[in-house]
């Protein structure tokens, strides 16, 4: 099997994260409490017992990314060739602008981390390596973007050789930035010959950005980024992130939300917004949707998204959007792998069994979900 992502038993224990866990039948939920235990934890069942959260805060970088000066030097092309050279530059490119919190809330609402997938009224769903290979063009096989934990001392190591300070300079920052972080604006400062970023706004930085040093470990050998498996640690991520998304008492979310909305729009008609008239088939599926604001953020249009999916019928979703393009786009193997994928510290179990349907197969009873007991999900503030 392809290195994709495998639960590395050598990761310590995270802290779990706080359930009540369901003992019973639920009203409205589930009949059998053996596999969604969290379920009393769900926002679905808040929501039931009248408890609107109302729409969650998405976290979006791209205006970040692409206000970056590297990307308005003209001249630029060592910056440049490097980014391409990566495999990811496409990324600053098709990042949506706009954010559809409500879009992405209600299909949360759906989502269950014991199974990572999405319990809808016509089955379930989720996005599978299949829809990040063909949406992003990330690569899906390669090696795990995984390497050991960093230690204070390997932090500053990696700091100085990466980016060229001086010891007390890199040892000073991850002491002031913690858990083996450097602030994201200290670090934009960093490369001076090609930004304009004044280092003393990264002193009084408010925004809390943190990147972990550990990062530079993987990055260190620009040759050999294009190798790893970027597409399932993004998947990995995302799972991670719906998961903490559903516990009723979180009200923001991170991860890469573009990947999310284009999966949406994918499978489900009725929330797509107009097509891209400059997409041709060479590309890959995330310019074929224009981006858009939402026409509202209020609790009602959030319910009216709501009883769109509650009226969904198995002929409403288009369960494999892809049928007509497998020859520019062809269904890896790896797709069916079952067991789980992995993203520095983040390990989630990962079913395609379960929803076979999104392969153009019939649906069969799929195996107890994978459980995995290290690395994965912690506790995160609300």
């Amino acid at each position: 099997m392809p290195d994709i992502g495998v639960e590395d038993t050598s990761l310590p224990d995270s802290p779990p994260v706080q359930e009540e866990y369901l003992t019973h039948a639920f009203p409205g939920g589930p009949n059998d409490p053996s596999i969604l235990r969290s379920f009393n934890s769900h926002v679905a069942a808040a929501i039931w017992h009248g408890e609107e959260r109302g729409p969650l805060k998405c976290h979006n970088h791209s205006s970040k990314i692409l206000a970056w000066p590297w990307w308005l030097v003209e001249n630029n092309t060592r910056f440049k060739a490097i980014i391409e050279q990566s495999g990811l530059s496409q990324l600053a490119r098709c990042t949506y602008r706009f954010v559809n919190k409500l879009l992405v809330s209600c299909f949360v609402e759906r989502w269950q981390p014991e199974t990572n997938t999405f319990h809808m009224t016509v089955g379930e769903m989720t996005l599978t390596l299949d829809d990040v290979g063909t949406i992003l063009g990330l690569p899906i096989v390669g090696k795990s973007v995984s390497i050991p934990d960093v230690t204070d001392h390997h932090g500053v190591t990696l700091l100085v050789y990466g980016l060229g300070i001086t010891e007390r300079a890199a040892y000073e920052e991850v002491s002031s930035a913690g858990g083996n972080s450097v602030r994201l604006e200290w670090l934009r400062s960093q490369f001076a010959g090609v930004t304009d970023s004044d280092p003393e706004d990264a002193i009084h930085d408010k925004s809390g950005g943190r990147v972990p040093v550990v990062y530079l470990g993987l990055l260190m050998d620009l040759g050999s980024i294009h190798t790893y498996a970027w597409g399932a640690a993004a998947l990995a991520f995302l799972y991670q992130q719906l998961g903490f998304a559903s516990r009723s008492g979180v009200k923001q979310m991170g991860g890469y939300m573009t990947l999310l909305e284009v999966w949406i729009y994918e499978h489900f008609r009725a929330f797509r917004p107009h097509q891209n008239m400059g997409y041709n088939e060479d590309m890959p599926h995330v310019y074929y949707w224009a981006s858009r604001r939402e026409a509202g953020s209020s609790i009602d249009h959030l319910k009216s998204f709501r009883a769109e999916l509650d009226s969904l019928v198995a002929t409403d979703v288009i369960w494999d959007p892809y049928h007509s393009c497998r020859d520019r786009h062809p269904c890896n193997p790896v797709m069916f792998y079952h067991g789980c994928l992995k993203c520095l510290d983040v390990v989630e179990s990962y079913h395609p069994d379960r929803v076979l349907r999104q392969f153009g197969r019939v649906q069969t009873i799929p195996d107890a979900p994978l459980a995995p007991s290290r690395g994965a999900r912690g506790n995160i503030s609300a």
